[in-house]
């Protein structure tokens, strides 16, 4: 008797334990807590960006600079002694006088920068740097001298080679619309193709572009620019034909003056000196989620344009007439923003 009274005394305080307990996982389910407290439900509210990661190489961009760029330091000598070096291969690197350095510290290599004139001006010269690999700093040998290590070679790498700053650049790009720069030009700004990486003469698409316009002119990283070709006016008309729109172009990096991009998609080959024009992402997808009566949040809109046109392709599905752009950019790999 005694053991059953027991039995049933435990079995009520169990229950007791579980009544106490189910409405705070209940409580915790709702708030969308997960392991360790944290909120589930967070990734749902991250921006979505576009994976170029497949496309190219994100620390083998380059750059294009208006002036010389200064390094921080050269290769001097290498250990193994071969003209040209590769990931994995020691080396010795010298800094100049008062360049702040320490072990593990991550050095981009490139090459001398290459001269190129403006295809407008003809006149304003402009140097494309070249990036070849990346090294990391392991011993110190005396003041200034270093033993360091290649960890990544995209181009050859020999003795007497440049070194600056490593500098990561995402490969996952946010969607942005113009933003107000220095330029007060009326009408979507149009800017030519100063140059492209290695120098290529030919371009099409998953093309490096480098532009002379950045940030001081309403550049920014994830801008989206047209391609242009002017059509041949017909001498019988006096009103001048639209452009033609070739493809599209993404910026991957932004700087004060100049800005680099990726050729998502073109119909045919052009060449430097082509023409781009800035596409006012924002007003696109207004005037179809107005056409389609469509609600949309204007901050979503701002903020998070690639799950809005998502939403819109969702909703719409192929009735909707969208740019060569916008379909591949939805067809493209994703990521997450925090």
């Amino acid at each position: 008797m005694r053991r059953r009274h027991l039995i049933v005394r435990l079995l009520i305080v169990a229950g007791i334990l579980v009544l106490d307990v189910f409405p705070l996982n209940v409580a915790r389910v709702r708030c969308g807590a997960g392991p360790g407290g944290r909120n589930s439900g967070s990734q749902d509210h991250a921006r979505l960006g576009i994976d170029v990661s497949a496309f190219t190489d994100m620390n083998g961009l380059g750059f294009l600079s208006l002036e010389k760029t200064k390094p921080w330091g050269h290769i001097v000598a290498d250990v193994t002694e071969r003209i040209l070096l590769a990931r994995g291969d020691k080396v010795y690197v010298t800094f100049e006088t008062g360049r702040s350095v320490k072990l593990g510290d991550l050095f981009t290599v490139f090459e001398s920068p290459c001269e190129v004139d403006q295809p407008l001006s003809r006149k304003e010269v402009e140097y494309t740097v070249k990036f070849s690999g990346r090294l990391v700093l392991k011993k110190e040998i005396m003041p200034r001298l270093f033993e360091a290590e290649i960890i990544n070679s995209c181009q050859p790498i020999q003795v007497g080679n440049p070194i600056i700053p490593f500098q990561p650049i995402s490969p996952c790009v946010h969607l942005a619309s113009p933003q107000p720069g220095l330029s007060e030009s009326s009408g979507p700004l149009k800017i030519p193709v100063v140059a492209s990486k290695n120098l290529s003469s030919v371009l099409g698409q998953f093309s490096i572009l480098y532009m002379d316009y950045g940030l001081r002119h309403g550049v920014h990283r994830g801008n989206l620019f047209q391609i242009l070709s002017p059509v041949q006016a017909d001498p019988s008309k006096d009103a001048p034909l639209p452009d033609e729109v070739l493809g599209y172009v993404l910026v991957l990096d932004a700087g004060p003056d100049t800005s680099t991009g990726l050729v998502i998609t073109a119909k045919r080959e052009f060449y430097r000196g082509t023409m781009l024009k800035l596409v006012d992402l924002r007003q696109v997808l207004k005037r179809f989620l107005t056409y389609y009566s469509l609600h949309y949040d204007k901050t979503e809109l701002e903020n998070d344009p690639l799950r809005v046109l998502n939403r819109l392709a969702e909703q719409v599905g192929p009735r909707a007439d969208l740019p060569e752009a916008f379909l591949l950019l939805l067809k493209m790999p994703k990521c997450a923003i925090p």
